[in-house]
């Protein structure tokens, strides 16, 4: 009897284990170079997602500055990458969001149009400049090599890389006449793999068309607007190219990049000579912990200025505090304080305050604080004839006060109108600190 030997089984075998070693290798092979495609893909797509957050967070600081009110907006910091079956995924993707010094903003060679917001904001005696900070995302990705970091700074968002640096957004700096200047402060950083939320904080709102300050050149120079900046000259040329003289409309006479300091130059006076006229508004919007609300810093007068006041009657005088950025500061206090007056003249302030007494006023959401002022006679002249003028401006002072200043007792006859009453006395401007009363000079808002 003759026994044949079988092979086949040990060529089952080989061809087994021949078939799982080609799986094992196009395995490796897919989870070292799908695998990290895949990822870097997923990883490309995230970075143009917290590009467009960033846009959403820059947005929503320019609308906090300008109305005071906020909402959050959610930023994702990271990314999370797919299941896979028989694969391994290198950990999520992380980011870090944070602030950071960015310098200051500022504006040169400028004065207030009004004369007593002059006493503040006029860059001859004030230093109209104002720290601020940028926001930064910082990617840790895993795949995507050479990731640009996303900025904003300046109401403007970029992306700041290696090769150079590509803006996202506009400006908001300026805009024909209109001079936008929007600072941050805070503190914030945080390094995850997450969704976080952004809640801009108005700190220093420009929240109302009053806020917009009619401003020109103190003569000085033409007004100047001087930022500090990660961007080129090149790209603010770019950013700012249909602002420029050139363009209609106009008002950009040159753009320069220094040391990291950008200025840009407005025409100081049109073509016939006349100074040109800007509205600045100027906000203070916080980004994470610790930013600082602006207090109050000068008192100014809002209205009462220049009217008369007839023996028997009263009128209202009314003040408006504002902080370093000429905003409205609710909740300040006020002390008015009744000045002497000439003798047998007799008047008083808010309920029944007398010649050397205070009232104590608070200022409403709207910055104003009012009080009543009565003229009850004024010795000398028959009541028909009387009338007295009564004005308030107010000068800048860290701690402003509206201070006293005498002035004697005058009288005036009564003038014929078309109707044949008997008229007022004309307004008389007195450019003093002070609400000027009969005879007397009055009074000093000191803000607290």
């Amino acid at each position: 009897m003759t026994f044949w030997a079988d092979e086949r089984a040990v060529t089952v075998q080989v061809g087994t284990v021949l078939l799982f070693a080609t799986l094992i290798v196009a395995m490796s092979l897919y989870q070292a170079t799908a695998i990290p495609s895949q990822n870097a893909e997923i990883e490309f797509r995230h970075s143009k997602q917290i590009q467009g957050q960033m846009q959403d967070v820059r947005n929503a600081v320019v609308r906090t500055g300008a109305t005071g009110t906020s909402r959050p907006i959610s930023v994702t910091l990271g990314t999370q990458y797919p299941s896979r079956m028989f694969f391994i995924n290198p950990p999520p993707s992380s980011g870090t969001l944070r602030t950071a010094n960015s310098g200051t903003v500022g504006i040169e060679n400028v004065t207030a149009r009004s004369p007593e917001t002059a006493d503040y904001l006029d860059s001859s005696r004030t230093n109209l400049s104002f720290s601020t900070r940028s926001l930064v995302y910082e990617p840790n990705y895993n795949q995507y090599d050479n990731a640009p970091d996303t900025v904003l700074e300046n109401a403007v968002v970029y992306n700041r890389a290696n090769e150079g640096n590509a803006t996202l957004t506009g400006q908001q700096l300026v805009h024909g006449r209109s001079i936008t200047l929007v600072t941050l402060d805070g503190s914030l950083s945080e390094s995850q793999s997450a969704t976080m939320s952004i809640d801009p904080q108005a700190l220093s709102p420009s929240t109302t068309e009053m806020r917009s300050i009619p401003v020109r050149s103190n003569g000085d120079g033409n007004v100047t607007i001087r930022v500090s900046t990660g961007l080129n000259e090149e790209k603010w040329n770019d950013l700012l190219a249909n602002q420029m003289v050139s363009e209609p409309g106009g008002y950009v006479a040159d753009v320069s990049v220094e040391n990291g300091i950008l200025r840009l130059t407005l025409l100081g006076t049109d073509a016939s000579g006349k100074y040109v006229t800007y509205d600045l508004r100027m906000a203070k919007v916080g980004i994470g912990a610790g930013g600082e609300s602006s207090q109050a810093h000068y008192v100014t007068s809002v209205s009462g200025t220049g009217m008369s006041v007839s023996e028997g009657s009263q009128t209202q005088l009314a003040v408006e505090v504002r902080d370093t950025y000429n905003n409205p500061v609710s909740g300040a206090s006020v002390n008015v304080t009744l000045a002497d007056s000439t003798p047998s003249t007799s008047h008083e302030l808010d309920n029944g305050t007398e010649t050397g007494q205070t009232v104590r006023m608070t200022t409403g959401s709207d910055g104003i604080a009012t009080v009543s002022y009565h003229l009850q006679s004024v010795p000398g002249v028959a009541m028909m004839s009387k009338s007295e003028p009564v004005s308030t401006t107010c000068r800048r002072r860290t701690r402003s006060s509206i201070r006293s200043e005498r002035k004697r007792s005058r009288s005036t006859l009564p003038q014929s109108d078309e109707t044949g009453t008997a008229g007022m006395a004309h307004p008389t401007m007195v450019r003093r600190v002070g609400m000027v009363a009969p005879g007397i000079s009055n009074t000093s808002p000191t803000v607290d």
